[in-house]
């Protein structure tokens, strides 16, 4: 039982150590970035490519040989710049919230201009998506 907290615990941090890194990558307007990844990472980039957020990602070798998975995200502009103005990052390494179907209607409202992603148990949906199935979960962010 301690091994499987263990692992799922490096595969939060994992995740949420990304997702600082894409953020950062953005903030400092990069081409790409280079982070480390899990299927759950892989899943969440291949979300925001499928809602035209990036353009691509590939998975990369690691140098050290240390059988660590990487990915190499490839961020998306249009005329204006970058495809989104913002992320905001709800969950940390400490900090989850989970939001019912109610609650993520009322979330909606207030955010209504962009996405809001959650990690539920049919995967990453989106705000839309959640509505639409009339489940809860865990919101990870607010891109805009």
């Amino acid at each position: 039982m301690h091994v499987g907290n263990y692992n799922l615990d490096i595969m939060k941090k994992l995740f949420i150590q990304s997702l600082f890194l894409f953020k950062k990558g953005f903030l400092h307007k990069k081409n790409t970035i280079i982070c480390p990844a899990n299927k759950f990472v892989i899943t969440f980039f291949i979300k925001l490519i499928k809602l035209g957020y990036l353009n691509n990602i590939s998975f990369c070798t690691d140098a050290l040989r240390t059988n660590k998975q990487y990915i190499k995200i490839f961020y998306k502009y249009n005329q204006l710049g970058y495809s989104f103005n913002n992320i905001i990052i709800f969950s940390t390494e400490s900090r989850h919230y989970y939001k019912t179907y109610l609650q993520i209607l009322i979330l909606k409202k207030q955010f209504n201009i962009g996405l809001l992603l959650f990690s539920t148990s049919k995967g990453i949906l989106t705000d839309l998506e959640i509505i639409r199935e009339k489940i809860g979960g865990f919101l990870i962010c607010y891109i805009y």
